[in-house]
């Protein structure tokens, strides 16, 4: 499998094609000769210089971290193995260099090179990896031109190492720390803010909460500027992926189009409410519906004593009060939430805006709303109150709860009759 294009070709024949005409499969093909082998009896003393070819499966490794990189999700970790497999090659070069260049010289000839004694491995990367990173007590000093150029080249070697170690490893931690430092960086500077104010500690305790409720949700207050950063074909992907089950379900949107539906979740913005919250007040004016993601909510009556319905995640409330009224559509409950809620919002303006470049789906949507309110006067158990003043001017306020009291199902009407027409 290959990228073409921005395609993932999955096809055997053109996969093929395509690694056989690339400089990968030459590589690979120089890597694999067996050079040593083959000029084992032609050249007897110098058969490890034919095993260099063997440097070229470099990039494999290279290719392995890179994949890696990009489909984990904890990339920091594997970054920082990556920097001391990096290191260990290095070293590891170094140990086979040491080994040839006492060859060349002699086994044990000299103080500084290899004795030739125990295993031959081991020793060369214990020399090569205290010399690149000059520790392990007082080194061997060279006695010639060779081992000098060897000791300088591993010197050198070894400040670029130690030198990337130390600042990849800096900068792996810098970025993997990155939101939580400007998580308490953003916790001070409030904390200081309402304190310059004199903030009531009951105020600041419940500013705290927000903060710590949405960093340990989300891991960030820049949700949505991170989703900006898609693509808009990418971000009303996703959105529909989240949302576009729920947001079907209600009734105003059934069946709706998905041109449509597609616009209208791009307008969904995320709210977070606290416990005790409330989301509206009886008799404000609904400007908004909600779809609860995370949490639940108490639907109250207005001496906040009884409570009506209990919304959990994937409910949708307020949704027949974005409708264009002519009047206005008030709440006639109080909705509070229960614990820490999670709620998606689409404003009456969010709307009516989309539905500009819709104009059938509008009439479709108005037909729905005289054919629901319809619905529910028929057909479903309801209760209703009439206040003196909404008689007079031929207003009413209908409460409508579902057959089943485990599906209690809460939404307010507040209009003139005319204006559903």
């Amino acid at each position: 499998m290959f990228l073409l294009q921005g395609e993932w070709i999955d096809s055997v024949s053109r996969t093929n094609r395509h690694y056989f005409r690339s400089k990968k499969f030459l590589l690979d093909l120089i890597g694999q000769i067996p050079l040593d082998w083959l000029t084992m009896y032609s050249f007897p003393n110098n058969s490890l210089l034919f095993r260099l070819n063997r440097l070229t499966k470099y990039r494999n490794m290279r290719d392995f971290f890179d994949r890696i990189d990009k489909a984990t999700n904890k990339p920091y970790l594997f970054r920082i193995i990556h920097t001391v497999m990096y290191e260990l090659y290095i070293i590891h070069l170094e140990a086979c260099l040491y080994y040839c260049v006492s060859k060349w010289i002699g086994f044990g000839t000299t103080a500084w090179t290899f004795d030739n004694q125990g295993n031959a491995y081991i020793r060369c990367f214990y020399f090569a990896f205290r010399t690149t990173n000059s520790i392990g007590g007082r080194l061997q000093k060279p006695t010639n031109d060779l081992e000098r150029v060897y000791m300088l080249i591993a010197w050198l070697l070894g400040v670029f190492v130690f030198a990337m170690v130390i600042g990849q490893i800096r900068d792996i931690a810098a970025n993997a720390t990155h939101d939580l430092d400007y998580y308490i960086d953003l916790l001070n500077k409030i904390g200081n803010y309402m304190n310059r104010l004199s903030v009531p500690n009951q105020v600041q305790e419940r500013v705290r909460f927000w903060f710590k409720f949405t960093w340990d949700l989300q891991k960030t207050f820049n949700e949505i500027e991170i989703i900006e950063m898609l693509p808009l074909k990418m971000r009303t992907d996703l959105m529909m992926m989240i949302h576009s089950k729920t947001l079907s379900q209600v009734e105003l949107f059934r069946d709706i189009e998905r041109s449509v539906l597609r616009d209208l979740i791009l307008k969904l913005q995320p709210i977070l409410f606290l416990p005790g919250d409330f989301v509206f007040h009886k008799g404000n004016v609904g400007h908004e519906m909600y779809i609860i993601n995370k949490g639940m909510i108490n639907v109250i009556d207005s001496n906040h004593k009884k409570i009506l319905a209990t919304l959990s995640e994937g409910s949708v409330f307020g949704e027949l009060a974005i409708l264009d009224l002519r009047g206005h559509s008030r709440r006639t409950a109080d909705a509070k939430s229960l614990g820490y809620s999670q709620i998606f919002v689409l404003k009456k303006q969010d709307l009516w805006e989309t539905l500009r470049y819709y104009p059938e789906y509008r009439k479709v949507l108005k037909r729905k709303v005289r054919k629901i309110f319809e619905s529910k006067q028929k057909n479903e158990k309801f209760s209703s109150r009439i206040d003196e003043t909404n008689c007079r001017s031929d207003s009413i306020t209908i409460l409508i709860h579902g057959d089943e009291q485990k599906e209690l199902h809460y939404s307010t009407i507040v209009s003139n009759r005319n204006d559903i027409d």
